[in-house]
């Protein structure tokens, strides 16, 4: 249960106290002045000195119609994905099938320089290592390598 953070609360005689003058040292006890469930005192750098509903010692059916209830559920809602966590995960939904096994695609063999369709693997001189991928429908020129001996 989230509740808001309560800036007035009435003490045991019935007055009223602010948080921005509550003594720190007294140890008196404060109500919420909508459910009179006890509250607790708070001091934060962020959010300055306010009270909050002490869920241990209040009483779980008052709690549940107070009008400082943020969420009428008991469980915490939520938050929407951003937009990279969403796209993150439809990524990891996508069909991913095909990323285990090799692919047959165009190759040129730089050490022989012989261009092949299939698997990385040069039929020629058994290499995968010297093969690379060439774009599809563009064609390497049938030239020797400078390396290579005529």
């Amino acid at each position: 249960m989230q509740f808001k953070k309560i800036k007035r609360a009435l003490t045991d005689n019935g007055t009223w106290v602010r948080a921005e003058i509550f003594p720190l040292q007294r140890q008196q006890r404060c109500y919420c002045p909508e459910c009179l469930n006890p509250l607790r005192f708070r001091i934060t750098h962020t959010e300055g000195r306010f009270f909050e509903h002490d869920l241990e010692h209040g009483d779980i059916n008052k709690l549940e119609r107070c009008p400082h209830l943020l969420t009428s559920s008991p469980f915490l809602t939520m938050p929407l994905p951003t937009p990279f966590e969403h796209a993150s995960q439809k990524t990891v939904q996508n069909d991913f099938s095909g990323l285990g096994s090799p692919r047959q695609q165009r190759y040129l063999c730089v050490l022989c320089n012989h261009e092949y369709d299939g698997l990385r693997m040069c039929p020629l001189c058994k290499h995968a290592l010297y093969s690379t991928e060439v774009e599809k429908g563009v064609r390497s020129p049938k030239t020797k390598s400078h390396w290579q001996l005529s």
